[in-house]
């Protein structure tokens, strides 16, 4: 952790610390530099201190001044033991180079984040990709029912009570005449009862008269509602395929009775209850 933390540092104030190197190098080949400088000029006097008077007769005689210099102050005018002025430049030449350097590579890092940024956006975007792809799929797979499409028959049986809307039918248990939204399909306890056509399962209700009820959109507006279940294997949000088991047959509850133990089936289309016998195989 540590050291990634270091990197992550030099990687972003690399730049800066190689500049602030830099600064502190001039300043010290400078105070060199000085320092020799007054070396220099120490030496030249502590020589001019060292020639004698030039002889007489020998104004015009420049050998006079080399004849009398040894080998202890025989120095070179252009004294510059340690660093000379070429050599400061080359330093100077070298240390604008490692900052041109440093500045080359912190472009480069930062670039190397800019593109690692840019891949880390182009892998968000491919999952963002792949999240709508799994939405359109999921979205192709819910049902599309229509008035051309036929259900299977989720339960075998005979009708003991028909759908009627449109006039009243008599319900034994009930001793009574009313409307009917959808068929009772008599059958055995504990019958399986299956899917009739594909399509998620909308909600799962309890019902005082009709039981326990599972509804499946098929989409389209078209739902069907399967009445006086036990033991479910859906849930709320399971898609279903045709066919699917969704639970089995119950015991009629006390308002049913005298029918028998049945499926009860309806199927609506925007909400308003439709015969479904037209729509089954």
């Amino acid at each position: 952790m540590v050291k990634g933390n270091f990197l992550k540092f030099f990687k972003n104030k690399g730049f800066y610390l190689a500049i602030g190197v830099c600064a502190l190098a001039i300043v010290a080949v400078a105070g060199v530099v000085n320092y020799q400088s007054k070396q220099q000029d120490k030496q030249l006097a502590e020589n001019a201190a060292g020639f004698e008077d030039v002889p007489e007769g020998a104004d015009n005689d420049q050998n006079a001044v080399a004849d009398n210099r040894t080998q202890d102050n025989d120095y070179d005018m252009d004294y510059t033991e340690g660093y000379n002025a070429d050599e400061v430049q080359n330093i100077l030449n070298d240390i604008q180079e490692q900052a041109a350097a440093a500045q080359s590579d912190a472009v480069a890092a930062n670039s190397g984040d800019v593109d690692a940024a840019g891949d880390n956006g182009s892998e968000s975007g491919a999952a963002q990709d792949n999240s709508q792809a799994a939405d359109d799929a999921a979205q192709s797979t819910i049902a599309q029912f229509d008035d051309t499409q036929k259900m299977s028959w989720p339960v075998s049986g005979t009708i003991v009570l028909d759908y009627s809307m449109d006039t009243t039918t008599y319900y034994k248990t009930l001793d009574q005449y009313k409307c009917n939204p959808g068929v009772l399909i008599a059958t055995e306890t504990n019958t399986p009862v299956n899917a009739a056509f594909e399509g998620t399962v909308a909600s799962i209700t309890n019902d005082a008269a009709l039981g326990t009820l599972v509804t499946i959109d098929m989409g389209n507006g078209y739902q069907a509602i399967y009445g006086q279940l036990k033991d479910l294997t859906v849930n709320v949000g399971d898609n279903v395929t045709a066919g699917q088991v969704l639970g089995s047959i119950s015991q009629p509850t006390k308002y049913f009775i005298e029918e028998g133990a049945h499926l009860y089936f309806q199927m609506t289309k925007d909400g308003q209850p439709i015969d479904p016998k037209p729509y089954m195989e």
